[in-house]
């Protein structure tokens, strides 16, 4: 199980959401968690975390590959704008570490991307094309 503090309203209040692990894929280098919510077929709700081995190439060690990928169902508006369609909401994390790199560099990395995301004038300035206002 794992159990993730999300501010969900971006409001500075935590709530908890709760991934349960479903499969460990490829040797252990892909785990999928599935939420609370979860539903097959109908909506899922899914969490996934991916590396993969590096490929040495000469004196080059190679880069390892780790990824974090959350998927959601959501209703969107059709072509028809009564009626309403469930598809994928995804959002993906992707690194390409060079084998040898420092943890600090690493970390600096992590902590760079979080202050991206958590910046939501730039978010919302980069997503407004596609975002519906809210109900």
């Amino acid at each position: 199980m794992l159990t993730l503090q999300s501010d969900v309203a971006n409001n500075e209040t935590l709530i908890s959401k709760i991934f349960t692990r479903a499969r460990v894929l490829m040797n252990g280098l892909k785990t999928l968690y599935h939420e609370d919510n979860h539903h097959t077929t109908a909506r899922p709700s899914t969490l996934s975390f991916e590396t993969s081995e590096p490929r040495p190439n000469g004196q080059f060690l190679g880069v390892t590959r780790p990824k974090i990928i959350r998927r959601r169902t959501v209703d969107v508006n059709s072509t028809d704008p009564s009626t309403q369609i469930t598809q994928p909401l995804l959002g993906k994390i992707e690194f390409s570490i060079p084998v040898g790199t420092s943890g600090s560099d690493v970390m600096e990395l992590r902590q760079d991307l979080i202050a991206a995301l958590d910046d939501d004038s730039l978010m919302d300035t980069l997503m407004s094309k596609n975002i519906a206002p809210d109900k």
